[in-house]
């Protein structure tokens, strides 16, 4: 039992440091239409306000760097259109993923 013990936990941390060092998808996608719907109420001429988000659509999520992601988005509009985006997340400890800058991208 005791030769267990640290084999298990070597195994744990191995784990436990594998984990996935960018944001889902999913959390990607929930992160920018929050931001964005935010955006819109803030900056009434901007095109977010104009016509609300609908929807966004993650294409690309890569790492910069530890705990700094970029993703490439598609955000829907309730007009059908369609705003491409390049989105810049930052990893805070206790909060999680943040929103730290964003451009309208070329496609």
């Amino acid at each position: 039992m005791k030769k267990l013990l640290p084999l298990f936990l070597a195994l744990s941390l191995c784990l436990a440091a594998c984990g996935g060092r960018v944001p889902s998808q999913a959390k990607t996608a929930s992160i920018a239409q929050k931001f964005f719907k935010k955006y819109g109420k803030k900056y009434k001429e901007s095109v977010f306000a104009a016509n609300p988000v609908s929807s966004v659509e993650v294409q690309d999520v890569q790492e910069l760097q530890k705990d700094i992601a970029t993703s490439f988005l598609l955000v829907k509009l309730a007009d059908g259109s369609e705003v491409p985006v390049v989105m810049t997340l930052i990893r805070k400890p206790p909060l999680g993923w943040r929103t730290s800058g964003w451009e309208m991208a070329r496609q």
